[in-house]
């Protein structure tokens, strides 16, 4: 493109001047010595900010105000290497508009419109296809339109398109539904429940693969989207899978079925990758940019290809050497944290006989020493993942059955912390000789988890308290911010609004707090408890008062009762 060239010898005036004069080069000149080496820029906007500031100095030479450390390059170099030099520099100022490339003896030789071949990127780049518009699908989906992707969701309930076209999401995750109108408004990302408008260059599958009642993975959803997706695709489609498969799934039944579906050879003709989903629920936004996304492919081209697609979202890739590797890191991901949460609550549950507080018992194991690093105990690991991976794992053949059991008797333990808190709940009856039949009982904390907030009540240890009690009380209340009004659980009278919850609070004869979000918890709650209330805290929030004496209750956390006798 055409630039002009200002010796460094003149004045601010002279070249205010030159510059005006010429509109076609959008108010930039490169600054030069007597040898036309170059020596930095100059703008019109740099100009304009110095005289404002004092305009006496105009008749300043350009060499005293021009900026000597723009971003520059040599020859030889191509347009597109330097965008993504500039955007891989680690740097707070925004992306320049110019770049000046050099010959080898300093001259400039031209300009590169950065803006320009930015713009070009965007429009070339590939149409993507997010198959299912769950939590997975609908985060990345956000994720990769915001890069500037091209982005179709696609998800056979059409209700959930529906809302999703109109920026309503089901999922919870902060500002997901600005994200969402925000991107429909550029039309860089679009919702269908239609097959024959998936017409994409990638297709990333993120539907469910759930376990049965035997504990085996069900992956009927997983092969219904390929047979979805497979009248539509083409030589060169690359296809990644993102939802979590058993060991060899991948190469043993995805590949086998998408090569009978659409007659194309893997790896020659389509290329295959698997990379899983690894985000937490509520921060997945984040999460998606910026932790590693771990990467394998059937062949050194599908491998490639996937790294390639990955790039464009995120620098933190890591390649891993076969799609089983890969598979198994995931499921090793969400075992590893179930069997640690396992031994935390194993140790909750012996300090059960022995009257201990056992997060009190864990911080003093855990403090100052840097080999033990055992989680804070809790009321049991719920969610959709942590509840269902381990069982996938431990359903591969490839897993010693001395492994196989140590895994399933995790999620046993898991499983039975709720009783536990119940035993304490049947000790406080007995003790104070109430008639169960005629409690009200309060749950606060119905998502499966709290920090980071989510609406998620899958796999929520208090809808398995709220099963276990609903038959043996009168009445069950539940509460939590994160949902909302509409939200049905059979048998359950849901609380809207704090003023609502501080009402039944009062009304309560027993209380349980089953996730850490404090924010479902009033400022004044303690003071809304009546006396002779049972109140479980699996969390601790209050262990540290006592509460016993001056609420005149009975305190339960894991592993301590402390009775307040009623009598």
């Amino acid at each position: 493109m055409n630039f002009l060239k200002i010796n460094k010898n003149i004045k601010l005036q002279e070249a205010i001047s030159i510059m005006s004069r010429n509109p076609d080069i959008f108010g930039m000149s490169v600054v030069v010595d007597e040898n036309e080496k170059f020596l930095g820029i100059i703008t019109l906007g740099d100009l304009s900010k110095i005289l404002k500031k004092d305009p006496l100095l105009i008749g300043d030479f350009v060499e005293k105000h021009y900026n000597k450390n723009p971003i520059y390059f040599h020859n030889p170099i191509s347009d597109l290497e330097v965008l993504n030099l500039i955007k891989g520099k680690k740097t707070n100022r925004k992306l320049p508009r110019y770049v000046p490339i050099l010959s080898e003896n300093g001259n400039v030789q031209r300009l590169v419109n950065v803006y320009k071949i930015l713009s070009e990127e965007i429009t070339n780049k590939p149409k993507i296809t997010i198959v299912g518009m769950g939590f997975v699908g609908i985060t990345i989906a956000i994720a990769l339109a915001r890069k500037h992707q091209l982005v179709l969701g696609y998800d056979i309930n059409p209700k959930v398109i529906c809302d999703l076209k109109n920026a309503k999401s089901h999922v919870d995750e902060p500002g997901i539904n600005s994200f969402i109108n925000k991107l429909l408004k550029e039309n860089k990302l679009s919702f269908t429940s239609e097959i024959d408008k998936l017409n994409s260059e990638v297709y990333l599958i993120c539907v469910g693969t759930p376990v049965d009642k035997n504990k085996i993975p069900n992956i009927t959803f997983l092969l219904n989207s390929l047979k979805d997706i497979s009248s539509n695709l083409k030589p060169g489609n690359l296809i990644i899978i993102r939802s979590t498969v058993g060991i060899g799934t991948t190469r043993n039944i995805i590949i086998p079925k998408l090569e009978e579906l659409t007659g194309m050879k893997v790896g020659k003709d389509l290329f295959v990758s698997f990379s899983p989903e690894r985000t937490v629920q509520g921060n997945a936004l984040y999460e998606i940019e910026n932790l590693p996304q771990l990467v394998s492919g059937f062949s050194k081209s599908c491998l490639t290809k996937s790294i390639e697609f990955w790039r464009g979202i995120t620098n933190a890739v890591v390649q891993i050497d076969s799609l089983e590797a890969c598979e198994i890191a995931k499921l090793a991901n969400n075992s590893y944290r179930d069997l640690t949460f396992a031994f935390a609550n194993g140790i909750s549950q012996i300090c059960s006989d022995f009257q201990i507080d056992s997060e009190k018992l864990i911080n003093s194991i855990n403090e100052g020493y840097p080999r033990s690093t055992i989680p804070k105990p809790s009321p049991g690991v719920g969610g959709y993942c942590l509840t269902k991976d381990p069982y996938i794992l431990s359903s591969s053949t490839a897993c010693p059955k001395e492994f196989k059991n140590m895994i399933n008797s995790s999620r046993k333990v898991n499983d039975s912390q709720v009783g536990y808190l119940i035993q304490h709940f049947n000790t406080f009856i007995k003790n104070n000789k109430i008639i169960a039949e005629k409690m009200n009982i309060l749950i606060i904390g119905l998502s499966f988890k709290g920090k980071p907030q989510t609406n998620d009540i899958r796999g929520s240890n208090a809808i398995d308290l709220h099963n276990k009690l609903k038959n043996k009380v009168k009445n069950v209340y539940g509460y939590d911010m994160a949902l909302n009004s509409n939200t049905l659980i059979p048998g359950l009278n849901f609380i809207s609004g704090i003023t609502n919850l501080k009402s039944i609070i009062s009304k309560s004869q027993a209380i349980f707090i089953m996730n850490n979000n404090s924010n479902n918890l009033p400022k004044d709650f303690l003071n809304c408890l009546k006396k002779g209330t049972f109140l479980s805290d699996p969390w601790c929030f209050f262990s540290t008062f006592d509460l016993v004496n001056t609420c005149k209750i009975t305190y339960s956390n894991l592993g301590k009762l402390d009775l307040y006798n009623n009598q």
